[in-house]
């Protein structure tokens, strides 16, 4: 067993990028009277008489690979702020790394984190491993997220994946070979993954010098439905107006991050999910805390249907929002009825005699009630929705605005 956790920890070295284990430490002077402070190529340690900590990495190149033993002595925990500033992106801990402290692996470059000992006692906080905090103002007021933008690797059932499940980063099975099942495509300056039944939007390589183009995606690629917009798809300098079709089901973490130029972003399903944080879609990061602590913000608009988790997530991070809306459908239940019509005249009553019996349209229903386009909302909105109704009865397939149209 112990001969294949090698071999993992080994190959989980390679498979991040070509290095060289640490060479024996050279540099020694007393920390205190019982530790001696150790270094190598690699980082320093504290020294005991029967386990070394490492307190610091001073790696310049990758993966950093923390060695089983300095000076004879297990090499057993990882130190509060021991990666603070790092600028590897890739470190391996062995089997003998026991503990890895709080804010240990904290405001850093890390990619990939390859933890090897299943038993490892990681600081149960978002702050442990963690590349940044975000700070936004919420309606439950301010609050901090720490985020992970890498990957940590290590054993199925080990407390590394347990860890990384909790705070919502992405973990990879060390004994698994990465595998790529998909083909990428390149259409219209536009980037897919192509999978055997979904398409993922892969990146968007437009450039909009001018800062007023747009673009719909759309629903299916060669036959296969979009689902998912992954991380960094929409970088900035795309397009400033993007419509998300109502087939993607999944925004990625950092999926429109630092998007200065997008100025409108249309999603058009109710119930997508987009990730909890607000750099998801940003136009910025205001520092607000030295190097750890950002700010996200957007300068342009979510659009989205009312209620939806689009809205939500514009709320919850004080995005501007923007109501979407169906010609027609005042009421806004999917369909063009009898109802709509009720409504409208309702509307217009309250407006003639400023007796308000309920709640008075807002801007995205005074759109959708407005089917004339006249800029008003009267009885002859209300004709034409029970018009169109009537049409829609009798098997009617048209628009309701082409259908106004053709009665002209």
């Amino acid at each position: 067993m112990r001969l294949n956790r090698m071999i993992a920890a080994a190959a989980a070295a390679a498979m991040l990028v070509p290095g060289t284990l640490a060479t024996a430490p050279r540099d020694v002077c007393f920390a205190a009277s019982e530790a001696a402070l150790v270094s190598d190529d690699w980082f320093e340690y504290y020294v005991y008489d029967d386990h070394a900590e490492v307190t610091s990495c001073i790696a310049k190149s990758s993966p950093a690979v923390v060695p089983e033993s300095v000076n004879g002595v297990p090499v057993t925990s990882v130190e509060k702020n021991a990666f603070f500033s790092s600028d590897v992106d890739a470190v391996v801990f062995p089997e003998t790394v026991k503990e890895i402290h709080e804010h240990a692996l904290y405001g850093n470059s890390l990619k990939k984190v390859t933890i090897m000992a299943d038993d490892c006692q990681i600081v149960d906080s978002g702050e442990t491993i963690c590349t940044l905090i975000e700070e936004y103002a919420g309606k439950a007021g301010v609050k901090l997220t720490p985020h992970f933008w890498g990957t940590i690797i290590g054993n199925e059932g080990s407390a590394a994946q347990k860890y990384a499940e909790k705070y919502g980063y992405t973990f990879v099975d060390v004994n698994k070979k990465p595998t790529v099942s998909y083909i990428s495509l390149v259409d219209d300056d536009v980037t897919y993954h192509m999978w055997e039944d979904h398409v993922e939007l892969a990146k968007i390589t437009y450039k909009d010098t001018k800062g007023n183009g747009s673009i719909v995606l759309p629903d299916e690629v060669r036959g296969l439905p979009l689902t998912v917009i992954k991380t960094g798809s929409i970088p900035d300098g795309s397009f400033s107006e993007i419509t998300i079709p109502a087939s993607v089901k999944v925004i990625e973490r950092g999926a429109a991050s630092c998007a200065a130029s997008l100025k409108k972003l249309t999603i058009l399903s109710k119930d997508c999910q987009v990730f909890d944080s607000g750099s998801t879609v940003c136009s910025s990061y205001e520092n607000r805390g030295g190097t750890i602590i950002y700010s996200p913000k957007f300068t342009g608009a979510i659009v989205g249907y009312k209620g939806s988790t689009a809205q939500k997530y514009a709320e919850n991070y004080g995005y501007k929002f923007e109501a979407l809306y169906k010609l027609g459908d005042v009421d806004e239940d999917g369909i063009i009825d009898s109802a709509d019509a009720s409504m409208v005249l309702e509307e217009y009553a309250m407006i003639q005699t400023s007796f308000y019996t309920r709640e008075p349209f807002d801007e995205a229903q005074k759109k959708a009630g407005d089917v004339n386009f006249d800029d008003s909302i009267d009885a002859t909105d209300a004709s034409d929705i029970l018009q169109y109704f009537a049409y829609t009865q009798t098997g009617g397939t048209l628009g309701i605005a082409e259908f106004l149209a053709s009665e002209k």
